[in-house]
C-alpha cells in the first residue's frame, strides 16, 4: 500500500475538541527528538550532533464561534493540552502541545491557522 504524505490531516482533536481541517489545507509536522549533522574527526572517526528539537502540528481549521472561543481560551491560558492526531497516511501522532501562533490566533471567514508546539510522537 502506498504512503500518502500529503492533504489535511483525517482527525485533530485538541483538549477534546474535535476539529476538521479546512478545504484544500495542508498539514505540517514534526515530532520532537534528537537531531543534527554528522562530522568526520581529524583521526577518521565519525559523530553526530544530538541537538533537541520541538515537535509541531500546522493545519489550518474550520470552526465556529463557540469552537473558535474554546481555542482562544486555551491559547490564553498557555497551557499544554492533550493532542491527538491522524495524519493522511494513517499515522497516528499523540502529544502534549500548547497554541504557539504568534499573537492571538483569528478566525478568518471561519478559518483558523492552527499552529501547535510541544512534545510530539508517533504511537
Amino acid at each position: 500500500m502506498e504512503n500518502i504524505i500529503q492533504g489535511p490531516c483525517r482527525e485533530l482533536i485538541v483538549d477534546s475538541i474535535e476539529l476538521d481541517p479546512s478545504e484544500g489545507s495542508e498539514l505540517t509536522y514534526a515530532t520532537h527528538g534528537y537531531s543534527g549533522p554528522i562530522h568526520m574527526a581529524g583521526n577518521g572517526n565519525v559523530y553526530g550532533e544530538l541537538n533537541p528539537h520541538i515537535g509541531y502540528i500546522k493545519q489550518d481549521v474550520a470552526v465556529d464561534p463557540y469552537t473558535y472561543d474554546k481555542l482562544k481560551a486555551i491559547q490564553n491560558s498557555r497551557r499544554f493540552v492533550s493532542v491527538s492526531c491522524t495524519t493522511p497516511g494513517n499515522e497516528l501522532l499523540l502529544g502534549q502541545m500548547a497554541i504557539g501562533s504568534d499573537g492571538t490566533i483569528e478566525s478568518v471567514n471561519g478559518i483558523v491557522s492552527l499552529e501547535l508546539y510541544g512534545k510530539l510522537e508517533k504511537a
